[in-house]
């Protein structure tokens, strides 16, 4: 009998003891949740969840680097084999303006005639702007045997080159504007997008055309109370052309 009033004065002041120990517990929690208002609890959610996706964006950024770098080594390792083109493909797309996408499209330059290297036309923005993205461009153009794909890499060259002399090279202007003359001549009909290379390269002479002090092209529309005119109609003024619409 004593035995178990033992057991059960125990048990009880085990009870007892937790009941003691919680208390403290849930008031500090009610505590911190009523410190801050509502709004305040906001932002700090927010920011935690900002801090989380910068370091889960860290972590991806590490780990794009590293399979960039096995997805090259692999590359390099077995250069003639199919795989490698794959490889390097995979190191442009999901590692784009990257030191290891610049390597990658070096090593691309010599597989220039491979049916794969054209898969990346149609997504240029992975290809960003480098000596390196030119070259391979070049490379694609003139060895290419596949016609929409050398259309796509010269029209694409073409914009590459555009970028330079806009940054002041005069030698890149003129051939950008040689090679946008070549792709409205030879690959007009082909397609990218929503449009051909005929009409994207048209649009792009027509705006390396347009200097200070060049004659600026026929505009020809109406005015607020529907008056149509043309732009030459005003030659010799000075015009402001606000362009605008509304859907």
């Amino acid at each position: 009998m004593c035995k178990w009033y033992v057991v059960a004065l125990g048990l009880l002041l085990g009870l007892t003891m937790a009941w003691a120990d919680d208390p403290p517990k849930k008031e500090a929690q009610k505590k911190d949740d009523t410190a801050n208002s509502p709004a305040q609890q906001l932002q700090e959610l927010q920011r935690d969840y900002q801090a989380e996706m910068q370091r889960i964006r860290k972590e991806q950024l590490e780990a794009q680097s590293q399979f960039a770098a096995r997805h090259l080594e692999l590359a390099e390792r077995h250069a003639k084999d199919p795989a490698a083109v794959q490889a390097l493909l995979w190191v442009v797309r999901f590692a784009p303006n990257s030191p290891e996408s610049a390597k990658a499209l070096a090593l691309l330059a010599d597989h220039a005639d491979s049916a794969e290297v054209g898969s990346l036309l149609a997504t240029p923005n992975v290809l960003g702007r480098s000596v390196e993205t030119v070259r391979f461009l070049r490379a694609v153009a003139e060895k290419n045997p596949r016609e929409e794909v050398k259309g796509l890499a010269s029209y694409q060259l073409a914009v590459q080159l555009k970028a330079q002399s806009e940054r002041g090279d005069e030698e890149a202007a003129k051939e950008a504007e040689k090679t946008f003359k070549d792709v409205s001549e030879k690959y007009a009909a082909v397609r990218s997008g929503n449009s051909t290379l005929g009409a994207l390269a048209k649009t792009e002479l027509e705006g390396m055309r347009i200097r200070v002090g060049s004659i600026i092209p026929e505009i020809e529309g109406e005015d607020l109370d529907g008056v149509k005119f043309k732009i030459s109609d005003y030659r010799g003024k000075v015009v402001l052309l606000d362009f605008w619409g509304h859907w």
